[in-house]
């Protein structure tokens, strides 16, 4: 009896150390997944567009289509091209990485429409590019789109002609044509000056 009564007490002390033990590692991982997402001290970096341009290897405008999720954290966005700032590849374009604000990422959803920055072939499944907290992903605004453009050295495409006139206060330079005819006017001129001369020079003779 004292025996049953040792082993049960052994096994609940192992059980109950086991609990604990669960327990502590579950609050030990709870703050870490609950501070993942915290501003580090000092406050979260903030990085320009022309950073973001250069750390990536594509970026694009475009719809996101579909969405699809792995793991319930990794979502992986479908998107319609609207046109490559960065890079060139396919109307449609797959990229992962993208995820809920409190895993640090960029949130997007079906119908959003973004300026992209991404890791990758476009030929391929592409990541989203990071350089702090939520800028994989930015607003298709007229000044971001021309911050894109400075730090491409691009300049905003014409879609019209460019129509080059004269302008009216300089002159035309002459054709050849005009040349030749400027030179025979020229020899003119000295032959008629010089047959009066000799007309001249004769009738005094006389």
């Amino acid at each position: 009896m004292n025996v049953f009564a040792y082993g049960s007490h052994r096994f609940a002390c192992r059980w109950c150390l086991i609990c604990r033990c669960g327990v502590a590692l579950l609050l030990g991982l709870l703050p870490a997944a609950a501070l993942a997402c915290t501003p580090p001290p000092g406050g979260l970096p903030i990085f320009t567009i022309a950073q973001r341009v250069q750390a990536a290897d594509v970026v694009l405008e475009g719809d996101v289509t579909q969405m699809t999720a792995i793991n319930f954290q990794n979502d992986t966005a479908t998107i319609s091209v609207t046109r490559y700032f960065k890079g060139s590849g396919p109307a449609s374009v797959t990229i992962t990485n993208f995820g809920p604000g409190a895993l640090c990422r960029s949130q997007v959803d079906v119908g959003d429409h973004w300026l992209f920055f991404a890791k990758g072939d476009p030929n391929a499944v592409m990541t989203a590019s990071y350089l702090s907290q939520f800028d994989a992903v930015t607003s298709a605004t007229a000044n971001t789109i021309a911050q894109i453009l400075a730090a491409l050295n691009m300049r905003a495409r014409a879609f019209l002609p460019l129509l080059v006139a004269r302008p009216a206060n300089i002159a035309a330079a002459p054709t050849r044509a005009e040349d030749h005819a400027l030179i025979g006017l020229a020899l003119m001129v000295a032959g008629a000056g010089v047959l009066g001369f000799w007309l001249r020079f004769l009738a005094s003779r006389t």
